[in-house]
């Protein structure tokens, strides 16, 4: 699954995501609207706009809008050396104010590099935490795709389908363990 400058064209691109263009021709996103009652933002790189259909397929009924916005080809946490166009996710963010965030991204080569030790000093562990820090605070849901972030036991997409068949889940919780 990767989308490169081609993009996976299946909705009209946003008027937010055109305004980047002059930074990159790999920046685009989606805004669709839809009568349920949340507001969710899919963000990452390419992976996240080919991820975007089956978003909108589960999660039908249930937004009042459903936005896109990826920075195609970049590491989405700041500090790594393809993250050029990786702190407009944050942009994004701020300017969707969404109730739940779908983190949808592949790695790049600068994320094989091993963390030093001790793990609280790494430079990339501490710019990832600070990624999933703010958009946590930015949220009120943050589901973070497993292809490189794993919380043990949990599943996005099985999380979704259950929100899609039940309605809000309410107080779902699994254990917090995150491995990199």
């Amino acid at each position: 699954m990767y989308a490169a400058r081609v993009g996976c064209s299946h909705f009209p691109k946003s008027d937010f995501g055109e305004s980047f263009n002059h930074l990159s021709d790999i920046i685009r996103g989606a805004e669709l609207k839809g009568n349920g009652n949340l507001s969710i933002l899919v963000i990452g790189n390419s992976h996240a706009e080919c991820f975007f259909p089956a978003a909108k397929l589960v999660l039908d009924g249930m937004y009042s809008e459903l936005n896109l916005f990826i920075t195609g080809g970049a590491t989405p946490f700041e500090g790594f050396y393809y993250s050029r166009t990786g702190y407009l996710l944050k942009d994004a963010v701020l300017h969707y104010k969404p109730d739940v965030i779908f983190f949808v991204f592949k790695y790049q080569p600068d994320m094989d590099l091993p963390p030093t030790e001790p793990l609280e000093k790494d430079y990339g562990t501490i710019k990832i935490q600070e990624m999933i820090n703010f958009l946590t605070n930015h949220s009120k849901v943050l589901l973070i795709s497993d292809i490189h972030f794993e919380a043990y036991r949990f599943s996005a997409g099985i999380f979704a389908e259950a929100m899609h068949h039940n309605g809000a889940v309410g107080t779902y919780q699994f254990p917090q363990s995150v491995c990199f």
